[in-house]
Order: structure tokens, then sequence, then C-alpha cells
């Protein structure tokens, strides 16, 4: 990989790493609590959970021109088909493995310098410094289709049936992420007592799924805050926030 291409993807990184994308789509619970909690000096407790095994098979992008030396950030060719739907890079989706159909999605990136993608509609900007064009892609019976509405997800996902599967939902649609094997660290300052690990619970209603966020706000200098977003995600794919609760503060410049 040259100096350039090291560096964009570097930039790529830190601009997803900053981001806290919510979909246009994501629909709010009438009985959504949005707890505010001050910064305690209290150690909070952490509990874990095993992480699923729901890696997504990222072949058919690699296949389709689109390679890295870790397979987190892939460069697309420009005679590949991704290419043409905008994708400049690819990310990797990670635990969307549990989605039924099981088709491979990924993130798809296109670089502000780049220019529009040829269906704005599709896409939504992201990043500070390195404003990106974000979309999510799938491949169907090889051929690969932006998804980019609540429509789209549930015409190709629904029934959401599992917890694996409502877990892997989750993430496609809020852009949220699932982490697992938390840790205390001196570098936050905490609002929460107690911090716990992704975790999904059947419900009446359909799958509870515990996701995190953040930074809040994403970009400049001072306090930026995260939060746990615990949603509901129904059996016809819709999706609605039914709390969101801030864990911890940094103090950080993101650019």
């Amino acid at each position: 990989m040259n100096l350039r291409k090291a560096l964009f993807v570097t930039m790529i990184a830190l601009s997803l790493m900053a981001c806290s994308l919510v979909s246009r789509w994501l629909t709010s619970a009438t009985d959504t609590q949005e707890t505010s909690l001050p910064p305690t000096s209290e150690t909070p407790v952490v509990i874990n959970h095993p992480k699923p095994d729901l890696g997504v098979d990222v072949q058919p992008f690699i296949d389709a021109g689109c390679s890295g030396e870790n397979l987190y950030v892939m460069e697309c060719a420009v005679d590949s088909p991704l290419r043409e739907l905008g994708c400049d890079f690819l990310r990797s989706a990670a635990l969307v493995g549990g989605l039924d159909p099981a088709y491979p999605a990924a993130i798809c990136l296109r670089r502000e310098m780049s220019g529009e993608p040829p269906d704005p509609s599709s896409f939504q900007m992201t990043g500070c410094m390195a404003p990106l064009y974000q979309s999510t892609v799938i491949s169907v019976d090889g051929e690969f289709r932006l998804v980019s509405s609540s429509d789209d997800f549930q015409a190709y996902f629904e029934p959401i049936e599992s917890e694996d599967e409502a877990l892997s939902y989750a993430q496609l649609v809020t852009g949220w992420d699932a982490v697992y094997g938390r840790q205390v660290s001196p570098a936050y300052t905490y609002r929460a007592e107690r911090i716990e690990d992704t975790y999904v619970v059947k419900t009446e209603d359909g799958y509870l799924v515990s996701l995190f966020s953040g930074p809040e706000p994403l970009c400049g200098c001072g306090v930026h805050t995260f939060y746990q977003q615990d949603v509901l995600v129904r059996p016809d794919g819709q999706v609605e926030v039914i709390q969101s609760t801030p864990l911890y503060d940094l103090e950080v410049c993101i650019d």
C-alpha cells in the first residue's frame, strides 16, 4: 500500500470511529426515555457477555475487485461493479452474519473528492475533516444492491425471527455498534454506575437490542458523550429507540 493510500485509509478509519450515524428512517417509540445522568466519581460495575460468532462473508466483495490488507477497509478497483454504485471503499460490517437471508453486507464509502454518488438519495454524509458518503451494500445472487431506506431493509430481511438476526439487523439499520469486552478506562468520566456489553432479549413485541453510539457532538474539541441505545426490533423490521442512556464523557479533539 503506497503512502497516499495508507494515509487516506487511516483518515477513513478515524472518521468512522468518530461517526455515530443514525438512519433517517429510525423510529422513536412514544415512550422513549432519555436518561440524563451527571458524572460520577464511582467506578462503574462492568458486565461482560460472550461475543457471538456472526462474522460476515466478504468473499463476494473480494471477487468483485475490492481488497485491503486486513479486509476492514477495502479499496474497490476502478473497474469494479461496486465503483459503479458509488463505493470507492468498503468497510466490513461487523457481526451481521446473523441476517436471514444471509446476504453478505458491507458499508459502502465514497470520498467527497470523488463527487456525488450516482444515486445521492442512497447515501448520507459522515465524518469530520475527511467527509464521506456512506451507504450499505449487499450481495444478492451475484448482484450488488444499495440498501437505503426502511422499506429496503424490510423487503430484504423481514421477518426478524431470532436474537442473532435482530442483533445484525439492528446494527445495519441504526449504524450503532455492538460492543463486547468492555473495561473501565481512566480516560473516561463515567455517568453510569453500571455498564453492560451488548445483549439481546426476546420480548412480546420483538427483540430488545442494546447498542452503543457516540461521540456526541461528532466533531470538534471539548466533552464528547457516548451512549447506550436500547432499541426494539419488531418482527416486521421496524426499529424503535426505547431508551438512550449516557454512559461516559471523553474530553478530546475530534477532527
